[in-house]
């Protein structure tokens, strides 16, 4: 299933292509650039780009070119010329045949991973953004038969965006949540049972495991005070710019700066986490500090999960989901 991820990502993600959508190719001159993502990619370059391209033919939409990736964080760059939106409208066959013939050039070149820098949010008219889920169900009956991450922006959630995200976090939580059944019956021994001679208990697999954990228990160096505020360091933010995104009283946030002992509750963490726009690993490594971990069994830390990994810290919208599945809002 594809990422989601926001345009304010595009700059931290480490892929081995980026989806540049173009209206011609070769690009001759600076007025060929479109706004936006085709500008960024390839100004830059524009002069390499120019003469790589003198010896391609003219391409039509859907049709492909590959460069390497001048530098950016990215090993290539996969111009693909792509339909115009004419009076908010767009062909969506022609859509998805870009969508394919970049997977396909992704997995004829052997790439793992592939970011396309647009989702139908150029003009686009509301309607056709909706529509787009059914070209992403298109797109997750390719990616069935090949080992490839693919990643799509969003440029803002507008209420198109909003449906797609909501049925792929649907999806998410079908294969990621594991409720405990109520009707679940556990077998609980006593003391002074006698176990069965057959039932052996694996020792070596336990010292193992003992062995792991002891170790990262060693190398957990720092509270959750002291890594969070370490991470927004590193990450060239302010303190205020966190705890606005996260939603969290300042005078709470004053109290974690100011005592590194000090515990927060775990929707406190949680929300620190989309604030300091950490990515799954961190969190885990955050949470981990304060004494609380991601479980399967909760539907709250799955919902979490899909929008950490996806890069969506938006509070506003978490909330919105997780109401909409019955769960508790973190903003009180």
């Amino acid at each position: 299933m594809p990422l989601f991820i926001s345009r304010n990502m595009i700059d931290e993600l480490e892929v081995d292509a980026i989806v540049d959508p173009t209206e011609v190719w070769p690009i001759r001159s600076v007025n060929d650039l479109s706004a936006g993502v085709n500008k960024r990619l390839c100004l830059p370059a524009l002069d390499y780009i120019i003469e790589t391209g003198k010896e391609t033919d003219n391409l039509i939409i859907g049709q492909i070119a590959i460069t390497p990736g001048y530098g950016i964080n990215t090993k290539f760059i996969i111009h693909v010329v792509f339909p115009k939106v004419i009076n908010g409208d767009i062909d969506m066959e022609q859509v998805l045949k870009c969508y394919e013939n970049c997977l396909r050039v992704a997995v004829d070149n052997n790439l793992k991973s592939i970011a396309f820098l647009f989702l139908l949010d150029d003009g686009c008219d509301e309607s056709i953004i909706y529509e787009f889920q059914d070209e992403i169900d298109r797109i997750n009956s390719f990616l069935e038969h090949d080992d490839i991450d693919v990643y799509l922006n969003f440029e803002d959630l507008s209420n198109g965006h909003r449906e797609i995200i909501k049925n792929s976090l649907n999806k998410y939580i079908e294969e990621h949540y594991q409720p405990i059944s109520e009707t679940e019956n556990f077998k609980v021994c006593s003391a002074h049972e006698d176990y069965d001679s057959d039932d052996t208990f694996d020792y070596d697999s336990f010292d193992k495991m003992e062995e792991v954990l002891s170790e990262r228990i060693d190398n957990m160096t720092g509270t959750f005070s002291e890594f969070l505020l370490q991470t927004i360091r590193s990450k060239g933010m302010t303190n205020a710019d966190v705890y606005r995104r996260a939603i969290v009283d300042k005078k709470v946030f004053s109290k974690i700066k100011n005592n590194p002992e000090y515990h927060p509750q775990k929707m406190t963490a949680l929300c620190l986490c989309i604030g300091a726009k950490l990515n799954l690993k961190e969190s885990k490594e955050l949470l981990a500090r304060a004494g609380y971990a991601l479980s399967p069994c909760d539907k709250t830390d799955v919902i979490f999960s899909f929008f950490i990994e996806n890069g969506i810290y938006d509070m506003i919208e978490l909330d919105i989901q997780l109401e909409e599945h019955g769960m508790k809002a973190m903003i009180s």
